[in-house]
């Protein structure tokens, strides 16, 4: 596994993802921080805010607010979903649904939004904050949906987009200039190495800009 070796660690806080996500998972792991994963298992689907970007930041919050009731330590939680056309696509209940949102996103732009909150429970402090991304989906055929949704666990991305597939990555494409790499978009650098930071972890996030690649991810899938 390729781990960055410019981390310096004096760890006396636990470090919990709250998120069963593989991705999110493998952004912690590629940072050679020791963790573990508490799932937080909320109703997404009965959150209801009309503001996107104030939804995407609700269900971090409410994410990691359910697991620091029951855990002591750094939480990490996150949300994404895209947004096209005003509409909200989450991830897909079934192929059918994943089939409807890939014809409905089909050759658009759109912006996949990251809401991400941090609750250190030690010291009673929480960041919740955001970002967002603006892509392109291509103009894509019948046949390459069909083959898109039956060879990818696309009921398992939000709005059936993963950045580190390179299937999924021949679909959608980033646009515009980003501070660090696409992979790291559904868990926010920036934010946390900032909250890492105030628990002893100190990340150089100038190596996330150039000297990190894709490659090193897809090896893992």
């Amino acid at each position: 596994m390729y781990v960055l070796r410019s981390i310096v660690m004096i760890i006396k806080t636990e470090i919990i993802l709250a998120s069963g996500s593989r991705n999110r998972r493998m952004v912690l792991e590629s940072l050679g921080i020791p963790f573990r994963v508490v799932p937080s298992n909320i109703g997404e689907e009965k959150i209801h805010e009309s503001d996107p970007i104030k939804k995407v930041q609700k269900i971090a919050r409410l994410k990691a607010q359910a697991v620091a009731t029951q855990h002591k330590g750094l939480i990490i939680a996150a949300d994404t979903f895209g947004l096209f056309d005003d509409r909200e696509f989450q991830k897909p209940a079934s192929i059918a649904i994943a089939r409807e949102m890939l014809q409905a996103m089909s050759g658009k732009t759109g912006q996949f939004l990251t809401g991400i909150c941090i609750i250190n429970t030690e010291r009673l402090r929480e960041t919740t904050t955001f970002r967002a991304v603006t892509v392109r989906c291509k103009k894509l055929t019948y046949e390459e949906i069909e083959n898109y949704i039956r060879k990818r666990p696309v009921t398992d991305w939000a709005a059936a987009y993963n950045p580190l597939d390179k299937l999924s990555s021949s679909i959608f494409k980033p646009l515009g200039d980003h501070a660090y790499r696409i992979e790291y978009h559904g868990l926010p650098l920036d934010v946390l190495a900032e909250e890492l930071k105030s628990v002893g972890i100190k990340i150089d996030l100038s190596k996330f800009k150039k000297g990190f690649t894709k490659t090193n991810f897809l090896k893992q899938l």
